[in-house]
Parts: C-alpha cells; sequence; structure tokens
C-alpha cells in the first residue's frame, strides 16, 4: 500500500482474521477509487515541438543526426511525413534520399520552430513530393492563436485589433504550426473517449458548449441528515419571546455614549503616570511563565526516551481501537442514502456486537503497556495519559451500546 500506516493497520487487523477485507474497506471506498484512477493513468503526450537542430561539422556542412527516436516523433507529430514515407521508401526512394529532400523541402521549414524559417521558405524550391499536399485549415477556436474573435460581445467589448492574423506575416506559419500542434495533443489525450466526454456542441449553442466536459460537472450533493425536532412549536415560541425580552429593553443613544466615552478619556496621561503595580503579581507572573519555559524544554529533553517498542505497541494499540470504533459506530449509523440491500439491520447489528467485543479489551490492551512501561522505568501516568482520549472513546462507545434499546428487525 502506499500509504504505509494504513498497510500497518491492514496487516494487525485483517491479516490476523480479526476483521474482513470487506469490514476493513468499509468507508475507504474513495481510497480505492483514487489509488484506482491513479493507476490507471496513462503518462500523455510531451508538448515540446518536434524540432530538429542541423550541427555544423567540418568544411562549413550542416548536418542532422536522424535517430529511431527522432524518426517515430517525425511520424507521429507530422502524419503528412509518414504518408509519404510509406508511399515512396523504398520502392521510389532511398531511405537517406527520403531525408535529404525533407529536409531541403519547403515542409520542413513550415515545421519548424523558428519565424527564421518562414523567410528561408521564399528562397526554397518546392518538392513535388511534400509540397504539394493540401494543409487542414480547420482548428477548434479554443486552440486557434489567430482567433481574434472577441470575447463576452453582448457587455459591448470592441474587437482586439493589435491581435489581428496577418500583421505580420512571419508570425502566420508559426501560428498555423503551434495551432496543428494543439489540436494534435488534444486528440492524443482524448483518444477513444466517448463523444459526450468529449464536447458537446449542438446548433444554436455558443463556441463555450465545446468545453462543457462531463467530468468538470460537480457530482449530487448529499442532502444530508435530517434532523427530527421534538416539540418544535415549544422552540420557536421560546425564540419569539427572547426576541420580544430583547425588544423590551431600552435602546441606548449613541450620541449620548459617545459623550460618555469622551469624558472618561479626559486627562488619561495624568492617570497613567498615578498607575502603579504591584511587584509581587509581576515577580509571581515572571516566575510562572519561566516555569513553563522550562517545563517545556524539559518536555523536549524527554520526549524521545520512550522505546521503539513500547511507542509501536502503542501506536498499534491506538490505530486498532480507533479502527473498531470507526467499525461500530459505521454500523450503528449507516451512512445516508445507502441502498438497504448493503446490510439488512440484522447484519448491521452483528457487526456492532463483534466491534463491541473488541472495543471491550481496549482497556485491558492499554493496563498491558502501562505494565509494560514500568519494566522499561517509563513513567505509566504518560501512556495512560497518551492514550486516554482512546479509552473514553471506548467507554463512551459501550455505554451506548448497553443502554440502546433493541432495533425491530
Amino acid at each position: 500500500m502506499s500509504n504505509p500506516e494504513l498497510g500497518a493497520l491492514h496487516r494487525d487487523l485483517v491479516m490476523t482474521g480479526q476483521i474482513t477485507e470487506a469490514e476493513f474497506w468499509d468507508g475507504r471506498e474513495h481510497l480505492i477509487l483514487a489509488q484506482a484512477a491513479a493507476e490507471g493513468q496513462k503518462k500523455g503526450k510531451p508538448g515540446q515541438l518536434v524540432d530538429p537542430r542541423p550541427e555544423a561539422v567540418e568544411g562549413g556542412e550542416i548536418k542532422i543526426r536522424i535517430t529511431p527516436q527522432l524518426v517515430h516523433d517525425i511520424f507521429d507529430e507530422y502524419p503528412v511525413v509518414a504518408r509519404a514515407y510509406s508511399e515512396n521508401v523504398p520502392n521510389k526512394l532511398s531511405e537517406e534520399q527520403f531525408w535529404k529532400r525533407y529536409f531541403q523541402s519547403k515542409l520542413f521549414n513550415v515545421h519548424r520552430a523558428s519565424i527564421r524559417s518562414s523567410a528561408t521558405q521564399h528562397v526554397v524550391k518546392e518538392d513535388p513530393i511534400f509540397d504539394k499536399r493540401p494543409r487542414n485549415e480547420h482548428v477548434e477556436v479554443f486552440v486557434d492563436l489567430a482567433a481574434t474573435l472577441e470575447d463576452h460581445e453582448e457587455t459591448g467589448n470592441e474587437k482586439d485589433i493589435t491581435m489581428q492574423a496577418g500583421r505580420q506575416k512571419a508570425a502566420l506559419p508559426l501560428i498555423r504550426k503551434f495551432n496543428e500542434h494543439s489540436e494534435r495533443l488534444l486528440n492524443s489525450a482524448l483518444g477513444e473517449v466517448p463523444p459526450a466526454k468529449r464536447r458537446r456542441l449542438d446548433h444554436g449553442e455558443d463556441a463555450y458548449s465545446q468545453i462543457d466536459l462531463e467530468d468538470l460537472h460537480d457530482a449530487e450533493a448529499s442532502n444530508g441528515i435530517v434532523l427530527e425536532m421534538q416539540d418544535r412549536q415549544r422552540y420557536f415560541e421560546a425564540r419569539m419571546s427572547g426576541g420580544a425580552a430583547e425588544s423590551s429593553q431600552p435602546k441606548l443613544d449613541p450620541m449620548a455614549v459617545l459623550q460618555e466615552t469622551k469624558a472618561n478619556l479626559q486627562n488619561w496621561e495624568t492617570r497613567l503616570t498615578q498607575l502603579k503595580i504591584d511587584r509581587k503579581s509581576g515577580d509571581s507572573a515572571l516566575i510562572g511563565m519561566t516555569k513553563d519555559v522550562a517545563n517545556r524544554l524539559d518536555g523536549r529533553a524527554r520526549k524521545n526516551d520512550i522505546p521503539d517498542g513500547l511507542l509501536r505497541q502503542m501506536t498499534s494499540c491506538q490505530t486498532a481501537a480507533n479502527e473498531f470504533l470507526r467499525q461500530f459506530w459505521l454500523a450503528t449509523y449507516p451512512p445516508p442514502g445507502e441502498p438497504p440491500a448493503v446490510a439488512t439491520p440484522a447484519q448491521r447489528a452483528a457487526k456492532a456486537a463483534k466491534m463491541i467485543g473488541f472495543i471491550s479489551k481496549t482497556h485491558e490492551k492499554v493496563q498491558a503497556l502501562v505494565q509494560t512501561a514500568q519494566q522499561h522505568g517509563i513513567d505509566p501516568n504518560r501512556v495512560q495519559t497518551a492514550l486516554k482520549p482512546v479509552l473514553q472513546a471506548s467507554d463512551q462507545a459501550l455505554t451506548f451500546y448497553r443502554n440502546k434499546k433493541p432495533s425491530k428487525v
């Protein structure tokens, strides 16, 4: 398990047969779902653009190192290159000839993520294999960097003239490239997602319906536990009588209160100089603070003097008791909205009785830990103080179970 504490609790309770696997995970379904979601999550496609960098070698030549990973990335990023490769290699062109022509084509300069590459498109000759293929100009509006539609047109916003596509012609190839790259990333991330989760775009709806995803909708909220109030009329009558009593009190005049406050603050400097503080009170306060600091420092010094074995036993006792208490209250008060088929009243009563049997042994286990602490020379009061909340919670559960009226099945 990714949670070591939960794994240790599972070994102590489930592996020893004290509770079943189903009982242990009852109420922890969200942990199972979170773990399943984490394991089922796949790593997405990297967002980095494929941009082979030429390297200068001796003699002024420029080379590009072609690796299997680079070929895979180019085919994945640019399907047009993959189609050209399958149509021409090895029947019409060799592997070396194909890549040489690709890196010298206009298509390669279009694919490069640089404004300087757009300038070379005007001097590079067209290649009949790569540069005669049609481009896909359809781009989704939410990934289109060339879009100039203004937002919230109904409020009167004017068009953003500073973002007009085409003002800088050198930037257009880059914008198209980023659009295509963004669309490919989104499509690869969505994969085989059902159309209902991809987007909702019906006739007559606005563009924002494209990003209305079901996974972003809030789940149906629980109505909670309905409280039944006894003698409701008496409760509201008491509130009304209290409000009437408050209204019968005389109202204060703000101006009179302000005048009285000003009068009380007159000559406050003289009164402050006449103030005398008893020295004994100051000394006692200072001594008390000094003792508190000394006790805290002494407590920190003795913080780790409990042996590791005893500390593990105390932790195990506390976590096991908390788990039994959780199971008991879960069986006594099932979550609201739980289907009746999950557990019948008789099954819940049997589970509660089983957990009470474990809870009743909490005092015995704590007493054994106290004796172990005495054997190690540890103050037993420290063990009792540390486990006192668990003992109180166990006593409350035992008292509740004894006083509970048997339910009719």
